[in-house]
């Protein structure tokens, strides 16, 4: 078992007063000390009001081990303190002493406590781009527990509701089918566990659909230069614009233009010429030398 000089608590501070009065106390009975503290403290005899010797040094003994003792407390509370109520309990060397002053200072303010901490709770609300469910809920976890430190603990059922506000905005629908549960169930716990089942959900959802997003566009990628591209059901598809044209592609020259990859009935200089008047009817005038002689293409329309 580790040594109990090992034993470290949070330093009382303006609010953790419940918690520290817990650990505390806690730590003073590991030590033996809580008693004297809890318990009335002995008298002082007085030599002349106990005649008896045996029963005066019985009774000065009793009272030197709790004053002892109840020194030793206020070691302990002390070292377990910060700056602010350092100064309050600076003036006493009593541990039964400074118990109660700082049970009575901090009593005092935690009232301010009480309505900061309740504040904090109403304007948290989740926020799935910057927090998980589960660090949301330890959150607010935590001021629950901060409530009860300062004395004002918060029923299960508003629990459920300052829980169910707070993550109203991003699961509306499941808010309202909570809403609709038995009192049986509606539970701190079971509220918890859904959440976190929904948001577990949607997150797998979400990284479906972003993986799907991310295939699809790496598929069109890689079929941008072929004629083949993804069916919107799943599966390809040929291109048939592209693939069309590129197999019915004329392998010859136009006898009107001389371009290559059309034919003349196709040709849009002859259609443009047609238009503009200077068209000629008997067909194209392409002149080839062939051994120094000159023979006339002639195609009709």
């Amino acid at each position: 078992m580790a040594s109990s000089d090992n034993l470290k608590i949070e330093k009382l501070n303006d609010k953790n007063y419940g918690h520290w009065a817990f650990a505390m106390k806690n730590l003073l009975q590991i030590k033996k000390l809580w008693k004297a503290i809890s318990e009335p403290a002995p008298n002082n005899p007085d030599r002349e009001a106990v005649q008896d010797e045996e029963a005066f040094n019985t009774q000065l003994e009793a009272y030197n081990v709790w004053l002892e003792k109840d020194r030793e407390a206020m070691n302990w509370i002390a070292l377990n303190v910060n700056h602010e109520n350092g100064c309050i309990i600076h003036n006493t060397e009593s541990g039964t002493e400074a118990w109660q002053i700082l049970k009575n200072h901090n009593s005092a303010a935690s009232i301010g406590n009480k309505v900061r901490t309740r504040n904090e709770i109403s304007r948290l609300k989740f926020n799935s781009n910057s927090s998980t469910m589960r660090n949301h809920l330890n959150v607010l976890q935590e001021k629950f527990n901060v409530l009860i430190d300062i004395g004002d603990p918060m029923t299960e059922i508003d629990k459920v509701i300052a829980v169910l506000n707070s993550v109203d905005g991003e699961f509306p629908n499941l808010v309202t089918a909570i809403h609709a549960w038995s009192e049986d169930r509606m539970t701190l716990q079971n509220v918890k566990e859904r959440l976190n089942e929904e948001y577990e959900r949607k997150k797998a959802s979400r990284s479906h659909r972003i993986s799907e997003a991310l295939a699809l566009s790496i598929e069109r990628q890689q079929c941008q230069h072929s004629y083949i591209k993804p069916k919107a059901n799943g599966g390809f598809q040929t291109d048939n614009a592209a693939a069309v044209q590129s197999s019915r592609r004329f392998p010859f020259d136009c006898f009107y233009c001389g371009r290559n990859g059309h034919k003349k009935a196709d040709c849009h200089k002859m259609k443009d010429d047609v238009s503009s008047g200077s068209f000629n009817p008997i067909g194209s005038n392409k002149v080839e030398n062939e051994g120094g002689v000159k023979k006339l293409h002639i195609e009709f329309i």
